[in-house]
């Protein structure tokens, strides 16, 4: 690949890694544990994953920062060479599958990290045409430091709001969790209940090690039928994301971050809630359920029984990530943003590369306008 950023830059005290081995496992593991921002998609477990899946025309670039021999920060970024105009862009590794995407550092560290990491990629400015930087928490405190750095550059910059993403925040019970709910949804919530279990015995466990896998594929069957009667594919279409989830679900169950919740009446498996756990939050991917099932509302009848274990379990934040569904809101969700930072150069191949990056937006927001449904798994309806 033509333009690789390697070696050591000395005077930022930043190591360039081009290539990803367990051998970073330790560090980031240090690192995703000691910092304050991080979530289940900055975890190895994950990262690793997607590696092995969608690093198609891409190459590691994991600028690790060192303090003398101690690492403060990991930047795990990508350099992708986009088709058919052979585009290089500096992109966070997990783009496309992940959330929130972030650095890693130590406490107080983090804008200290993105200044030696924007003086690394300045430094290597001929070897990529666009720094896009995409799923970023709005919380991130490096962002406008970059911003800033950029336009004191005089390079093209601009920091724009992504994705909506919104999250509970969780009290101690579940009582005080159930009471605040509109009076609507815990109606609707006990009468699906009743509904189900004429149907015969309904029960909502959480599963692991072989049943785990089981599920999971179970999920994704559940998931595409509902997509299917749409006529669109679904999360689950291509066999690369199977795949990669398979790896990711394996990987993190391992740890004890894997909350896959099924959902069975009277022995058979009607719905699904594919979630992970990471610190004091639960993180809500995806869902399924059987559509012949749609009339007794499964999706939220798992999705209350997933919410009260994680409150049991002393879980302080129930995250929907990405998606302003109006379903989320009914579980007292509130927003929270991502952002995108764009960062080009005075070239013309750079300049080719943001305006295609604008495109591709564009394109990317009409596919969403035109799949966006009222009935989601885990409303009321």
């Amino acid at each position: 690949m033509p333009g690789v950023i390697a070696g050591q830059d000395e005077a930022a005290s930043i190591v360039a890694k081009v290539a990803m081995n367990p051998e970073l496992a330790p560090t980031w593991e240090r690192l995703a544990e000691a910092s304050t921002h991080a979530t289940i998609f900055q975890t190895w477990e994950w990262a690793w994953s997607w590696w092995q899946h969608f690093a198609r025309r891409a190459r590691p670039l994991i600028l690790v920062a060192r303090d003398g021999q101690d690492e403060v920060g990991l930047a795990p970024l990508a350099l992708r060479v986009l088709q058919p105009f052979g585009i290089r862009r500096i992109e966070l590794l997990g783009c496309g599958v992940s959330d929130y995407l972030d650095m890693l550092t130590l406490p107080g560290r983090e804008v200290e990290v993105a200044e030696r990491t924007w003086a690394f990629l300045e430094k290597s400015a001929g070897a990529w045409d666009l720094i896009d930087l995409q799923q970023v928490p709005e919380s991130a405190p490096w962002l406008e430091n970059l911003l800033r750095l950029a336009a004191q550059r005089g390079w093209p910059a601009r920091l724009s709001i992504q994705e909506i993403c919104p999250a509970a925040q969780l009290p101690s019970n579940w009582q005080d969790f159930q009471s605040s709910l509109s009076k609507k949804l815990r109606f609707n919530l006990g009468r699906s209940r009743k509904l189900l279990d004429k149907l015969g015995p309904v029960r909502v466990e959480r599963a692991r090690g072989k049943d785990a896998a089981k599920v999971l594929e179970l999920l994704f069957l559940l998931h595409g039928r509902r997509w299917i009667r749409k006529g669109l594919p679904g999360s689950f279409a291509s066999p690369k994301v199977r795949a990669f989830h398979r790896q990711a679900a394996r990987e993190l169950d391992s740890k004890g971050r894997l909350a896959l919740y099924y959902l069975a009446v009277n022995g058979r498996i009607g719905a699904g809630l594919y979630c992970f756990e990471f610190r004091d939050t639960v993180f809500y991917y995806q869902a399924g359920f059987d559509p012949g099932l749609a009339r007794y509302s499964p999706g939220a009848v798992i999705l209350s029984e997933a919410i009260r274990r994680a409150i049991e379990s002393g879980k302080r934040t129930f995250d929907f990530l990405r998606g302003a569904e109006a379903y989320k809101y009914r579980w007292l969700a509130s927003d929270r943003r991502n952002l995108r930072l764009r960062i080009g150069q005075p070239s013309a191949r750079s300049r080719l590369a943001w305006k295609l990056s604008f495109w591709q937006e564009a394109a990317e927001r009409r596919v969403k306008e035109a799949v966006a449904s009222p009935c989601v798994p885990g409303g009321s309806s």
